[in-house]
């Protein structure tokens, strides 16, 4: 990531999920683009929080979730499949 970003021009925020390891997602650094985390009660008791992550917390309302955060301007997030 820190290479991509050194490498990438203009705004962007960039979201993938990653097989065997969870979600990740980063942001431009002069924070251009919106990125912001949302998250939600698990419906299994015995699971970990449910995450998800948009350009606008609107996108959390239909499903359920509350904005937990942006994500700040250069920073990188990494979410595991366990909801840390």
């Amino acid at each position: 990531v820190k290479e991509c970003m050194s490498v990438l021009k203009g705004a962007y925020s960039v979201v993938a999920i990653i097989d065997g390891v969870g979600l990740l997602a980063f942001r431009d650094p002069y924070g251009v683009r919106p990125l912001c985390i949302g998250r939600r009660a698990p419906v299994d008791s015995d699971k970990g929080w449910e995450y998800a992550v948009a350009s606008e917390d609107c996108t959390f309302g239909p499903l359920e979730m509350t904005h937990l955060r942006d994500v700040a301007p250069g920073e990188c997030v990494i979410i595991d499949q366990e909801g840390n």
